[in-house]
C-alpha cells in the first residue's frame, strides 16, 4: 500500500519534544509512532487506552507526590514497618500491604489519565 496521506498538526513544542524523546527510546520516529497509534485504533476499533479525567483528590495527591509535601524520606523498606508500627502500634505489615494496594491503584489511574 503507497505511504501518501499526510497528517499535519499543531501542538505544544514542549509535548513534541517530550514525546519524541520517548519515541527514540524504543528505536521509533515520530511517523512510526502515529502509524503505529492508527493501526492500533483501526485494531482496536477505538483508542487502545481509557480517557479518564482524574478528580480533584488525585490531581492534589499526585501533585504532593511531585512535590514531595508531607512525605517522610525513609532508607529501607523495612524503616516503613518500624515507622508505621512506632506511629500507632498497628501491625506494619498489614499497613504495607494496604499502602502498597493504594499506591497501585493510583499509580494505575495517574498512568491511565497521563496517557489519556
Amino acid at each position: 500500500m503507497l505511504k501518501t496521506a499526510t497528517i499535519s498538526a499543531r501542538i505544544d513544542p514542549e509535548l513534541k519534544r517530550n514525546t519524541e524523546q520517548v519515541f527514540k527510546e524504543p528505536g521509533l520516529t515520530t511517523t512510526q509512532a502515529i502509524t503505529l497509534f492508527y493501526k492500533q485504533v483501526d485494531l482496536d476499533r477505538g483508542l487502545p487506552f481509557a480517557v479518564r479525567v482524574p478528580n480533584d483528590v488525585t490531581i492534589n495527591t499526585l501533585e504532593d507526590a511531585r512535590t514531595r509535601r508531607g512525605l517522610e524520606s525513609l532508607n529501607t523498606f523495612g524503616d516503613l514497618f518500624d515507622l508505621k508500627t512506632w506511629e500507632s502500634g498497628e501491625d506494619g505489615k498489614s499497613y504495607v500491604r494496604h499502602m502498597m494496594t493504594l499506591v497501585r491503584r493510583q499509580a494505575s489511574s495517574y498512568t491511565a489519565s497521563r496517557d489519556g
